[in-house]
């Protein structure tokens, strides 16, 4: 918001406490004769007899105008505008343009016989207020009238591409080691993913740098391509991709592949969630709790409303709906859902197509070709059916199931089929898959079979097929896997005695091998600031079994600036093989903490065979990168471990910025002419082009990128201190925030006489352009670009044309200087 803005806005609050305080009463005006609208006695302002107040009494103190301001819709800050007030039938009103509305989301029905402006009247239950000391633009707009997909949702018009631009994300990581009984080593790596961005296309790499002492060498991992496919919500990969299934194991494939991205839908048609309707008398809010905990909490403005993005949580269960209207009163009532773990939305379905070479050694590129293709739609709410197949060369297989909610709990199950045809034989078995999940609020318990599986003796996965088929292959009947299962449950105890939390996993092999089996058990809880946890594991496998109990506890430290933590542990491990049985104890101490960019971490230990250990380490995390270095002796040896990863981007013709390791895409924020300035969510910052890269960004959705105000230098004013980014997937958009060095200057207006002139005196540009309105002492503060030149003192219809000249005494910070008409 400029300066000029805020002190017009000023002045209207300014001026409105007098008005309230000399509004007519007894004293003032003939009881007798007082009219529904207030009269106001101007002497009670110095000049007040030489200011017109109507300009500053229409509609809140609104004058007619444009007006940069942050717009809220049903309470919730959509965006920064450039809105026009004007004056309608006597009244000033915001102008709210067609395209605005539009991208509102208000359903397009309702704006019939809009000319520029759209009447909000014409809107049942719509609403505006406008709050001119904070420049907020506030719309209330019944969520009836809004189109079922805005909640989170981007038109795909509005979906940027981004600029084009080469990138690299390193880490990079050494480690000396020194050994009393071996020779001195060190090693280094480098790994690096890079990436260009060209129109709608990206290309990507995945490579490594490794060092072995005086031996190297480099590995690229996979290069592919990708696009977004906006009319079928999808995305297209070609190269060295990795097959993406919910139903098959993923392959290694030298091809192309095909497959929905949830990321391009409405929030309400990503994954499963109850729908959740209602109505508000009045400005109300709506809270939706599961087991007692709110999971959701929404404003909402007079008339019908409904959600469909409800984070739930567990398989099934009730949702507590609770709409507090206004006044306080609340209307309570109980919805249940049921949702599973493979389950789309009703009427959506998801989807993936992958066809090319594997990439193995063990077949020839002419037997490799692989292909598979599966899916799933939302029949009803509580019915999902799902299925694909896969196949190569003489192999298939078949996959179908559903999934579906009750009252019982959640289930999903399906069947697998293979034909394998190998130099070993030919093989067709069955796979078989259930899952079951429950979660009990009213005892606080979540039960989750999260999987088991059986397959029967013929069944070949695609791995086992290759390694059957190839003369390379090794013969792995023994290491084929008959069954396994998956169980957790987790328990919130009574009266804050903490969580317990248990878990256990079998697997079950196709020949004489052993069954693997492991159990583990946590507990967790705290007493007053101290927290700490227990914890007990059981793994039993062919080779050995391995028996663990672990203690952990930790209370934080005050002194100082920062966070610091002191902690305490122990573990007790048992290893048995066959008659050997053999055991250690471990206890260690430690101190943690972290402030502003800066942590560390200091630990001690000691285990019952005598062997005493300490360690170090420091991360600094920068506009630039994060990286650290660490230090650890033991009884024979000590180590010292450095790293540091951060990225590189080419963009805009060659220039070139270092920043923070950034994943799926990034925003390229430019400050013009401005080093250093950070941004709000990110440690980025401009670098000495004005440019800087922000790690964090959100596809398809609006990303608020806001500057800093506290990393701008002296004399920088914003002229639009925010934007607005909606990014594709792996985009590197482009946002600018417009800032300049201002010379801020307190006029002191004086006209012909030598007299102050009256309070709303205008001082202008010579191009119109309003700076300040004057003070009752006839002052003005005003934002200049220049040292020097000409200003226009406006007092109702005259004009007077004042040249001014800042010297170097007083062009500092904070300048004052006096303007006196000449006539």
């Amino acid at each position: 918001m400029s300066l000029n803005l805020k002190k017009k806005c000023f002045f209207s609050a300014y001026l409105s406490g007098i008005i309230a305080a000399t509004a007519t009463d007894g004293a003032f005006a003939d009881s007798e004769n007082v009219s529904s609208k207030p009269k106001f006695n101007s002497a009670f302002l110095q000049g007040g007899s030489e200011l017109d107040l109507e300009l500053f009494l229409k509609q809140g103190n609104i004058a007619p105008g444009q007006y940069r301001v942050e717009l809220y819709l049903n309470e919730l800050l959509f965006s920064m505008e450039n809105i026009v007030f004007s004056s309608r039938e006597g009244e000033v009103a915001p102008c709210i343009t067609l395209e605005l509305m539009e991208r509102l989301g208000v359903k397009s029905e309702l704006l019939s016989n809009v000319i520029s402006c759209v009447d909000l009247a014409q809107i049942e239950h719509a609403s505006w207020d406008y709050d001119t000391g904070a420049q907020k633009l506030r719309l209330s707009i019944p969520q009836a009238a809004l189109k079922r997909s805005t909640r989170g949702y981007v038109d795909p018009a509005l979906w940027d591409q981004g600029v084009n631009a080469a990138f690299v994300n390193y880490n990079l990581q050494s480690r000396f080691d020194h050994h009393r009984n071996y020779t001195d080593s060190h090693s280094h790596y480098l790994g690096m993913s890079s990436g260009v961005n060209i129109g709608p296309w990206r290309l990507r790499n995945q490579s490594q740098l490794n060092g072995v002492n005086d031996k190297g060498y480099w590995q690229s991992l996979r290069t592919f391509a990708e696009r977004d496919l906006t009319d079928w919500r999808s995305q297209l990969s070609a190269g060295q991709i990795n097959s993406s299934s919910d139903i098959f194991n993923s392959q290694s494939l030298l091809g192309l592949q095909i497959r929905s991205d949830d990321a391009m839908l409405p929030d309400e048609l990503r994954g499963y969630s109850p729908v959740v309707v209602g109505v508000a008398d009045t400005n109300a809010t709506v809270e939706i709790r599961q087991g007692g905990n709110l999971i959701f909490s929404a404003p909402v403005p007079p008339g019908p409303f409904e959600f469909r993005d409800i984070p739930t949580f567990g398989s099934n269960g009730d949702l507590e709906i609770t709409v507090i209207e206004a006044g306080g009163t609340r209307k309570v009532r109980t919805q249940g859902f049921g949702m599973l773990p493979v389950m789309v939305r009703e009427g959506t379905s998801r989807y993936q197509f992958s066809l090319g070479q594997l990439e193995t050694d063990l077949l020839p590129a002419t037997e490799s070709w692989y292909s598979s293709v599966d899916g799933a739609y939302g029949f009803l709410p509580n019915l999902t059916l799902y299925g694909g197949v896969e196949g190569m060369q003489q192999y298939y297989a078949l996959n179908a199931g559903l999934g579906f909610g009750s009252s019982l709990g959640s289930f999903s199950f399906d069947v697998t089929h293979s034909d394998s045809d190998t130099r070993m034989g030919h093989y067709q078995g069955q796979s078989y898959r259930f899952r079951y999940g429950r979660v009990f609020h009213d005892v606080g318990t979540t039960l989750a079979l999260s999987g088991y599986r059986y397959a029967t003796e013929d069944y070949r996965s695609v791995d086992d097929h290759i390694n059957d088929f190839s003369p390379k292959g090794v013969t792995s009947y023994g290491s084929r896997t008959r069954s396994n299962m998956h169980l957790s449950v987790s328990q919130q105890l009574a009266s804050d005695w903490g969580q317990l939390t248990l878990a256990a996993s079998e697997t079950g092999y196709w020949d004489r091998k052993p069954t693997s089996r492991s159990l583990s058990a946590s507990y967790g809880n705290s007493w007053q600031r101290l927290s700490y946890q227990l914890g007990a594991e059981r793994n039993h496998s062919s080779w050995r079994d391995e028996t663990q109990f672990t203690f952990y506890a930790s209370h934080p430290l005050s002194w100082g600036e920062g966070k610091h933590r002191l902690s305490i542990g122990g573990s007790q491990q048992t290893w048995e093989q066959g008659s050997n049985r053999s055991h250690t104890n471990r206890q260690n101490v430690g101190l943690s903490g972290n402030w502003d960019a800066y942590s560390y971490n200091l630990d001690a230990s000691r285990d019952s065979l005598g062997n005493q250990r300490w360690s170090a380490s420091s991360t600094l995390r920068s506009a630039f990168g994060e990286g650290g270095i660490g230090f650890s002796q033991g009884s024979d040896y000590h180590t010292v471990n450095t790293h540091w990863a951060g990225s590189l981007i080419v963009h805009n013709g060659g220039k070139l910025n270092a920043a923070p390791t950034f994943y799926d895409g990034a925003i390229l924020v430019e400050v013009p002419g401005q080093e250093g300035v950070g941004f709000n969510s990110s440690r980025a910052k401009t670098g000495s082009n004005g440019f800087a890269l922000l790690e964090n960004s959100t596809p398809y959705r609006r990303n608020q990128v806001s500057v800093d105000s506290q990393t701008l230098a002296a004399g920088v004013e914003l002229e639009n201190g925010a934007a607005q980014v909606v990014p594709r997937r792996g985009a590197i958009s482009y946002a600018q925030i417009s800032a300049r060095k201002v010379i801020r200057v307190q006029f002191t207006l004086l006209d012909d006489s030598g007299q102050p002139y009256p309070f709303g005196t205008q001082l202008e540009l010579s191009n119109g352009t309003l700076l300040a309105l004057a003070d009752p002492n006839g002052r003005a503060l005003a934002l200049l670009d220049q040292p020097q030149g000409e200003l226009v003192i406006v007092r109702r219809d005259e004009r007077c044309q004042v040249p001014y000249r800042l010297t170097e005494s007083n062009a500092g910070n904070f300048n004052s200087a006096v303007l006196q008409c000449r006539r």
